[in-house]
């Protein structure tokens, strides 16, 4: 019995085989041709042989080949332990690259984030599923490197808006037979009408000047009306029949406002050809407040015995531009061009796979990349391993849907600037996922820069030479997730969203970043395991240990376990452990830039523990800051709870459960009075301490805010002892409206003389506590204690 009749899809099977084998390509059917040193040429050829959506395999074996490219949909499978060493110094190993197309086109108005819908006033052959480059003029502040505020996208629709609002546009008919064709009217100070006349034969309008003895102009024009924001172009074809003289035609558009009032000019052009040519006039952006528009199309001549005709037909004035729908949504904003590019479109390949890729450059390189990725649409670099690298193990540019997983880059040549890195995405890209990785040594393990939507999970690093994990090079990145990941021993910071192409880091703004169940020990005393340069708009830091492992408690100003711009940033901080940094959490911006009049900064640090740190938090600068801190746990605290420096305000300050334990000499802050602001909202509750419960009274006593948070509860006080007649001035200022305050005495006569802050109830400049009344309930309220009765 045959196979194919024992096993009926047999020959299905078999046919599905065989196409696999036809797709496949190996490279050991390309031996070295004579005269060949190394491997480079037999990798060509067999790049070149193996079919679109095949396959190259290249088996066990050590090679010697470095500048390989790849321009079309391919896969390449590594076998066994195979590896590819670099020929010389300062060379990549393997490029895949897609195309691009030379034609730009620039955004017809600004784009912002959220935005889907691109308007061009063009009208490019774009289609459903094209991928284009969205950019502008963003440079870096430094040495202007461009690809800075670059992004990918696919397009979902295309939607041309080429409508011609001029009215018989042909210039053909003339129902009332008044030699002026429809839709348009006509002025002159000549004295005969004839000088008009509409042409069945040429479908024209004819303009015809005879020989004159006075200056003189005559023309036709049309009213358009006008939409906001618009972008138009014009054309008109026109040919001079005959002239003499100065005899010339012309034709320009006024621009009117909602009362008729001229409020500009565009001048289009003056012609005086003998064939038939076309004006044409693009990009056209009528003033500001412009309702609508008149065509003006007309002859002149100023010099007596002149004469003429000419020829007018297809006027066109569009509102000529194109819509491109998006998939995704603009990550950042985006300004018009004055350079000419701020879209092009893109040929990427599309779904290649790249795997047990292993490589090593030259010894004595200073630059080179394992594996260079750009302009490609879906992508696989499984069990990628780089030893010695120079640059980056795998650089990702201008591409979208790309896994990096299962990688290994150990102990690069250099670390300086460019050099060192792991995985490393910029220019363009989206929808990125890295996991799994180990690095060692590098500058930087992951490092992403005008990158969108990427995650990045379970990556370890060790003693990396820089910041282990960039979550923004140079300020253009958004929706950034790192989760699972850890970073021992780091020179650098652990997690940092630098800003550095921006002269003005409020100027840049990061949307979505996460650090989630991540780790990073550090060991840079200058720095701070999560560190933001700019502001953060929903930022989430949870289930975080940041440890500094120096060899004593830092005292550099800048150290910290999270540092957050202090302005305009809306971060929420949860289960988080953080030991040993200067400061636990820092709202504070570096250098000597001031930001008083800066506000629209809300922190919320929620069931997190903050150990061995000078101060637990800091507020540095920023205006009507909203901090809000929920079940803390503060161990081993030196100076201060809250240090305060610099200048600033609070609108909102909420403490509910604050736990202060083996702080012997820790204040509560150093600044109170910079915490209230009248109208300041918010609550006090639960604070608790390892500290006596109580307030030993001596006479002229007097309550300080440290025995008020930290000996009480911060709502009561017990008065300890028989009785002492208070200072004028004997309760600290409250912090936010509706704090309340309890004193409590159980033996004794208290006199509590009544301070510029304070409100009583009675009479009189002081209240007593007695047998007959033990407590004294006040409320804070506008910029008093009030007496609750």
């Amino acid at each position: 019995m045959s196979r194919e009749s024992f096993y009926p899809s047999w020959s299905k099977l078999k046919s599905s085989i065989d196409q696999i084998k036809k797709r496949r390509t190996y490279l050991s059917d390309f031996p070295a041709l004579p005269g060949e040193r190394d491997d480079c040429g037999r990798f060509q050829r067999a790049i070149a042989k193996t079919p679109v959506g095949g396959e190259l395999v290249v088996p066990d074996g050590y090679y010697f080949a470095d500048s390989l490219t790849i321009h079309k949909n391919i896969s390449v499978i590594f076998q066994g332990n195979a590896t590819i060493e670099a020929t010389a110094p300062n060379r990549d190993i393997l490029r895949i690259e897609g195309s691009r197309d030379q034609r730009n086109y620039i955004l017809s108005k600004p784009l912002k984030r959220g935005d889907r819908e691109i308007l061009l006033s063009t009208t490019p052959s774009f289609q459903e599923g094209d991928v284009i480059i969205l950019t502008d003029d963003t440079r870096r502040n430094a040495d202007q490197q461009m690809d800075m505020n670059t992004e990918i996208h696919e397009i979902e629709a295309v939607v041309n808006q080429n409508q011609n609002l001029v009215r018989n546009a042909a210039m053909v008919l003339d129902s009332d037979r008044d030699g002026v064709v429809d839709q348009f009217s006509s002025y002159s100070n000549h004295p005969l009408s004839e000088i008009f006349q509409a042409s069945k034969e040429l479908q024209a309008q004819v303009i015809q000047l005879p020989r004159v003895a006075v200056p003189t102009r005559a023309g036709i024009v049309q009213s358009i009306p006008l939409q906001q924001d618009q972008v138009y172009t014009f054309q008109v074809e026109t040919k001079v029949a005959e002239a003499s003289g100065d005899f010339e035609g012309s034709c320009y558009l006024v621009w009117y406002d909602r009362a008729s009032k001229i409020i500009g000019r565009e001048y289009v052009s003056d012609f005086t050809p003998f064939n038939w040519s076309t004006i044409r006039l693009h990009n056209i952006k009528p003033p500001a407040g412009s309702a609508f528009c008149k065509i003006f199309l007309e002859v002149e001549t100023e010099t007596p015995g002149s004469y003429g005709t000419i020829y007018f037909r297809n006027l066109k004035f569009q509102s000529a531009s194109t819509r491109l729908i998006l998939r995704d949504f603009v990550r950042l904003p985006k300004q018009i061009s004055t350079k000419g590019v701020n879209i092009y479109r893109i040929h990427p390949l599309n779904n290649i796979k790249v795997k047990n890729f292993k490589y090593r450059l030259k010894e004595g390189s200073e630059s080179g990349n394992g594996l260079t990725l750009q302009y490609i649409r879906g992508g696989m670099i499984e069990e990628i391993q780089g030893d010695r690298g120079a640059g980056s193990g795998v650089q990702i540019l201008k591409s979208m849907h790309i896994t990096v997983r299962d990688f290994r880059f150990l102990k690069p040549q250099h670390t300086g600037s460019g050099q060192g890195y792991g995985v490393q995405c910029y220019g363009g890209c989206s929808h990125i996922l890295i996991q799994n990785g180990y690095t060692l040594d590098c500058r930087h393990s992951v490092d992403l820069d005008s990158t969108f939507d990427a995650t990045i999970e379970h990556v370890f690093d060790y003693n990396s030479q820089g910041a282990a994990f960039v979550m923004s090079h140079n300020g253009c990145c958004s929706d950034i997730t790192f989760r699972g990941c850890q970073t021992l021993h780091s020179i650098g910071s652990g997690f940092v969203a630098d800003s550095q192409g921006f002269a003005d880091r409020r100027k840049c703004t990061f949307h979505n970043f996460r650090v989630i169940d991540c780790t990073a020990v550090i060991q840079n005393p200058t720095t701070a395991a999560i560190y933001w340069y700019s502001p953060c708009k929903n930022a989430v830091v949870r289930d975080c240990t940041l440890r500094y492992d120096g060899v004593k408690l830092p005292a550099v100003w800048c150290n910290a376990g999270i540092r957050i711009y202090p302005v305009e940033s809306d971060v929420t901080i949860t289960g988080c452990d953080i030991t040993g940094f200067r400061r636990g959490v820092a709202l504070q911006v570096g250098g000597k830039v001031q930001l008083v009049n800066e506000d629209d900064c809300a922190i919320t640090v929620r069931d997190s523990r903050i150990k061995n740190c000078q101060s637990a938090f800091l507020c540095y600068q920023g205006k009507e800051r909203r901090v809000s801190l929920y079940n803390i746990d503060c161990q081993s605290i030196h100076s201060f709870l809250l240090e305060l420096s610099g200048t600033g305000s609070f609108k909102e300050f909420v403490i509910d459960g604050l736990s202060v334990q083996k702080s012997p000499k820790c204040q509560f802050t150093n600044q109170p009075k910079q915490i209230y602001t009248v109208g300041n909202q918010g609550y006090i509750n639960n604070i608790r301490s390892d500290r006596t419960a109580r307030f030993r009274a001596e006479k002229n006593w007097r309550i300080s805010q440290d025995q008020l948070f930290l000996n009480g509860n911060s709502s009561s006080l017990l008065l300890e002892g028989s009785g002492f007649p208070s200072a004028s001035d004997p309760i600290p200022d409250g912090w936010v409206e509706g704090q309340q305050l309890t004193l409590v005495t159980t033996q004794g006569e208290w006199v509590i003389k009544q301070g510029a802050n304070m409100l009583l109830s009675h009479s009189g400049p002081e209240l007593i506590l007695n047998e007959r009344r033990r407590t004294l309930t006040l409320i804070w309220q506008s910029g008093k204690w009030v007496e609750r009765s």
